[in-house]
């Protein structure tokens, strides 16, 4: 009698080297002091929004989950909507792959 086979529900992410270049650029971003102010402040903001937006597409993450550059190991509060906040333990996955990659690429 035929079984049929499932997929595993939960989705694979794949770190691509676009990824990796992506994060650390947009990690870089994040330290500078402009990072949060728009250009014709003289910040980097629309260029930050344009990599965030650039490494969720890299990663095919969801629009309502959260990114790797959101998202901290020791971050204690959490505010989000349901999808957001279930996808927390994916995305610290992939940011420690990411940063991993990130360092072994810098070495």
């Amino acid at each position: 009698m035929p079984i049929k086979r499932r997929k595993d529900k939960q989705r694979k992410f794949q770190i691509s080297d676009e990824a990796v270049e992506l994060f650390s650029h947009a990690s870089a971003l994040q330290l500078s002091p402009g990072y949060d102010v728009w250009e014709d402040a003289g910040g980097c903001r629309r260029e930050y929004l344009d990599t965030w937006k650039a490494l969720h597409k890299a990663l095919h993450l969801a629009l309502c989950e959260a990114s790797p550059l959101d998202v901290r190991e020791d971050d204690t509060r959490r505010v989000g909507g349901q999808c957001w906040l279930e996808s927390v333990p994916k995305v610290l996955a992939i940011r420690a792959e990411l940063i991993a990659a990130t360092d072994n690429t810098s070495r």
